[in-house]
């Protein structure tokens, strides 16, 4: 059995390949442009975009035994946990407390 191609054949045929390759490589070009896009928003060292401060070396931390800790829990052990919550978070940001005081100070008007 012959196989024969005629001209028609082979021209639609290399138009095919030609077509494919163009998709091909410029399936490639898009996905290489992509990945360049990426590496040019995120660099390769992200690490360095949030720097963070050493603690410093002198530090000591020292544990607590279970007496210390007792003293040192004792004064908020009895009140209620939300009350607590209220008081640590106070703790945390003082400076909003102090904001919020005087806010009620200068809005005493309102209910």
């Amino acid at each position: 059995m012959k196989l024969q191609f005629g001209r028609r054949d082979f021209s639609d045929f290399v138009c095919d390949v030609f077509q494919s390759a163009a998709l091909s490589a410029t399936k490639w070009l898009r996905r290489g442009g992509a990945a360049l896009l990426i590496h040019c928003i995120v660099p390769f060292g992200v690490a360095g975009l949030y720097p963070q401060q050493a603690p410093p070396a002198n530090t000591r931390y020292t544990q607590l035994d279970c007496a210390q800790l007792d003293q040192l829990l004792a004064p908020i052990a009895l009140y209620p946990d939300s009350l607590v919550a209220q008081i640590l978070v106070a703790a945390t940001y003082p400076s909003q407390v102090v904001e919020a005081h005087r806010f009620l100070e200068r809005n005493s008007y309102l209910p």
